[in-house]
């Protein structure tokens, strides 16, 4: 029997359409695949509290000790709530939310790795209205410090023992700068960890200062204070321990006991 030549590049030709096929069937699953993985993870982060589903937007991962912090927002999207008029309690609520469901970017892979979770709310009514709450966490469980119509920033080592209160300076270079630190029991001044405090300063108050951020980026010594007692503005009844704080490129350095 023979074949002419046309018959002889059939079978060849079949095999080659055939491969293209299954190459082009391929590529068409592997893009579906890529294409529904891609949106999977575009779905947004969302935490259950108080009977409301919350969308966590513009997540912010600090590092500091080895942990990390969390800034966020949360924004309603589903269900009706209320929140409690308890400041702690509600901070403490949102951190574990947050804790029990962690972000899927997130740098950290378990709940024990977050030593704070700050959150602003974004309200669907009053834009002006963006209540902030933050809770403290310590080997996966939350805390609050507050005090008034605030909660306090926390640090790994320090909290819950000490937190940083306030700031203080007459100049506008900040020449004079002081950071208070206040306990929160019975600890005795001389408890704190000095240079746990410097470096918890370095790490909040850049962000807390505003128009005098670039004057403290300049700082070259910065005092640092333990108080206990009444420091308001009418009465003042306190005890103090302080110190000054050399800061350099390194970061905290030797710390000399002072008198304020």
């Amino acid at each position: 029997m023979t074949t002419s030549p046309s018959d002889r590049q059939t079978g060849p030709g079949l095999l080659v359409a055939v491969a293209i096929l299954a190459v082009a069937i391929a590529a068409i699953w592997a893009y579906g695949a890529f294409k529904s993985s891609d949106r999977a993870s575009a779905k947004p982060d969302t935490v259950q509290a108080f009977d409301v589903v919350w969308e966590l937007q513009n997540a912010q991962w600090r590092q500091a000790e080895g942990l990390y912090a969390l800034k966020a927002d949360l924004v309603p999207i589903r269900g009706r709530g209320r929140l409690s008029d308890d400041l702690e309690a509600v901070s403490r609520t949102f951190c574990r939310a947050i804790l029990s469901a962690l972000p899927r970017a997130a740098p950290v892979s378990r709940r024990s790795q977050v030593f704070r979770v700050d959150v602003t709310l974004s309200t669907l009514g009053d834009e002006s209205a963006r209540p902030r709450y933050m809770s403290g966490a310590a080997d996966g469980t939350c805390f609050a410090l507050g005090r008034g119509q605030s909660t306090y920033p926390t640090y790994p080592g320090l909290a819950p023992d000490w937190y940083m209160a306030r700031w203080k300076a007459k100049s506008e270079d900040l020449s004079d700068f002081t950071v208070i630190f206040r306990r929160t029991g019975d600890q005795r001044l001389s408890s704190l960890d000095v240079n746990l405090a410097c470096r918890a300063a370095l790490f909040d108050l850049p962000d807390m200062l505003g128009d005098y951020r670039e004057a403290f980026t300049k700082l070259r010594k910065m005092r640092v204070a333990a108080l206990a007692g009444a420091d308001g503005r009418w009465i003042k009844f306190n005890r103090s321990l302080a110190w000054d704080v050399d800061i350099g490129p390194g970061g905290c350095g030797k710390a000399n006991e002072v008198s304020l």
